[in-house]
């Protein structure tokens, strides 16, 4: 990875990623989804961007 914190931000990724795929969830989608949402979604509702609980927007 060349420095642990490569690997640390790669194994989040990968997290992410898996648990998509776990939860039915185009990983591609979800990803980029989550991060033009995260730049303004309030701390307060961060769960709802979770594999989980993520809806797809309309």
């Amino acid at each position: 990875m060349g420095n642990d914190e490569a690997g640390q931000r790669l194994a989040i990724l990968l997290s992410l990623t898996r648990t998509a795929v776990a939860c039915g969830i185009n990983p591609e989608a979800y990803i980029a989804d989550v991060l033009i949402r995260g730049q303004t979604w309030p701390a307060s509702r961060i769960d709802e961007l979770l594999p989980w609980n993520w809806k797809a927007p309309t």
